[in-house]
This record gives structure tokens, sequence and C-alpha cells, in this order.
């Protein structure tokens, strides 16, 4: 049997928010699915605001709004009929549907599309009125599967504008997916990373670039060097533990280490040491996209080693 999502344990914050990282495949929408109420686990409790989604699914709805990958809108009401109808499945009054309405055209540049149907708009233009119904609402848990795919870079910039705006008024938790490391940079207080079902890591940002990156080091020498001082220069660096990688692009010499501030006095020494002339040193940061894919190289390592491991019990 195939398990779409297999014992993954997290919590999230009320005002954060949260990121839900991985693949295609990973598990991403299935567990946002399950925790909106929209399949059933196999196994397992989940809780949302204090309501178990199994005893009390409709306590569960009633705290949440949800917006799915798929566009899905009413395909004959225009754009603001859209949103105040949506904002009425909320329990909105008449006039409580037209204000937030009309914020949120204002808010989302929308206003000169608000009397367009969907035939009349495009892939991105659907992408935001089905953000606009969801944020209009305001319910204290939003859930967001890729919001800003499909997006241009101006909108998708005001939707991450509006998502810190609202969740920072209104103590409101945003719980998304997204393959855009720099929406996750961007927006998200804490994350968590899974792949082929399974939780493999979890925490904020900073935490998890401190905890799994590796700097990178770019010294640029002031002259040229023998192929035999390379392979002296590569074995003396490679002696340091700090040290992970060398590779030597002559003027250029990178080194990939543990931690920049503890290595580049070591560095610098050794290539001293070794009669090498140094120009510059600059230390380039290590993106968390580049965390993200080591997670996820590591984790599909892993789950090759134990698939073998089986094949031979």
């Amino acid at each position: 049997m195939i398990k779409a999502v297999d014992g993954i344990n997290f919590k999230v914050k009320r005002g954060e928010v949260f990121g839900f990282l991985g693949p295609n495949g990973a598990g991403k929408t299935t567990t946002m699915r399950i925790i909106t109420t929209l399949i059933k686990p196999d196994e397992g409790t989940v809780r949302v605001n204090g309501h178990d989604i199994m005893n009390a699914p409709l306590s569960v709805r009633t705290n949440l709004a949800y917006m799915p990958q798929e566009p899905k809108l009413f395909p004959y009401f225009n754009i603001s009929d859209q949103i105040k109808m949506y904002l009425s499945f909320y329990g909105f009054n008449k006039r409580e549907c037209k204000q937030r309405c009309e914020q949120i055209l204002k808010d989302l540049n929308l206003v000169e599309h608000e009397r367009k149907t969907p035939q009349q708009l495009s892939t991105g233009l659907k992408r935001r009125v089905q953000l606009a119904r969801v944020l209009a609402s305001r319910s204290p848990l939003i859930f967001l599967d890729e919001p800003t795919a499909g997006l241009d870079v101006e909108a998708r910039h005001e939707t991450w504008e509006y998502i810190e705006k609202i969740v920072s008024e209104e103590d409101i938790t945003v719980f998304l997916t997204t393959h855009m490391m720099k929406e996750v940079e961007n927006l998200c207080d804490r994350v968590a990373v899974i792949n082929k079902g399974k939780l493999i890591t979890s925490g904020s940002v900073t935490t998890l670039i401190r905890e799994h990156a590796e700097d990178i080091l770019h010294i640029k020498l002031t002259e040229n060097i023998s192929s035999t001082k390379k392979g002296r220069i590569i074995q003396s660096l490679m002696d340091h533990d700090e040290v992970k990688d060398v590779k030597i692009n002559l003027p250029i010499i990178q080194v990939r280490v543990k931690s920049a501030n503890r290595a580049i006095p070591l560095v610098a020494t050794t290539l001293y040491k070794e009669g090498v002339s140094i120009e510059e040193i600059n230390h380039a940061g290590i993106q968390f996209e580049e965390v993200y894919l080591s997670l996820i190289g590591k984790n599909d390592m892993n789950i090759r080693s134990n698939m073998t491991r089986e094949e031979y019990k």
C-alpha cells in the first residue's frame, strides 16, 4: 500500500506564517486536505484550534479558509460578485460583504477587473481572484496551496505584503505550500520539509540554514600556480575539519566550509604557508534554496539506502 503521508507530526503556532515544503508528490496537498477535513486520514489525530477533525469537522471548517491549487471560480459571476458570494458563506451580512470586497479589490489591485467574469481573465488574474476571496474572509486560519503560482512579480509582492499585513494586524495564521524559496524567505516564520510522505525537518529559515548549510569562500589569487602546487593546496586545505571541499579554477579557489567565520583564518594561513598570494576573499552566503535541495537530496539517498537494505532481508 502506498502511503501519501506517513506518520508526520508537527505544530503550527497561532499568528505565524507556516511554510509546508516538499517536491511534487511529497504529500503536501494531501496533508492540507486532511487538515481542512476534505479527506479523512487512515489513522492519527489532527486538531485545529482545539477541535478534532474527525469528531468536530464543522467546528474546524468554520475557523478556516482554503485556497486549492486549481482555479475554481463560479463561471458566470463577475469578480465582485464572486468575492461577495464567498464572504456570505462565512456569515457576513450584505454591507460587510460589500465593504470587504471593495477593500480587497483595492489591496490586490483588482478594481479595474471587478466587472469581468472568469472567461475574461488570464490564469494569473484567476489566481488573484482566488486569493482575494480567501484573504478577504480574514479567517483565523488560512490555507494557501501554492498561492502565487502563475502571478507576475508585481502581483506576487503585493500578495506577500497583504499576507504580512493581515497576519500582523489580526493575529491570523497562514499555512502555505510553495515551490518558491524566495517566498519562503520573505514570508515564513517557520517551515516544515516533507518528502515521500515523511517529515524531514522543521524550524525557522534562519535556524535551518545555520544547522544544515555550508558556507562557500571564493579566494582570488594574484598569480598563477603550477599543477603540482594545486595538488598540495587542495591536500593542505582538506586536512582541516572545517573544510568540506576545494575546487580550483584559476585565479579562483572555491572552498566549501562548515563556518566562514571559523574557516577564513585557517584557509588564509594555510595558503600563506604554501606561498600563495591572495588578492581577496569573498564569502558567498548560502540561500535557503540550497539548504532545501540538500535536505531533499539527503532524504532521497536515505530512502534508497533503506529500500536497498530491505531488498536483501
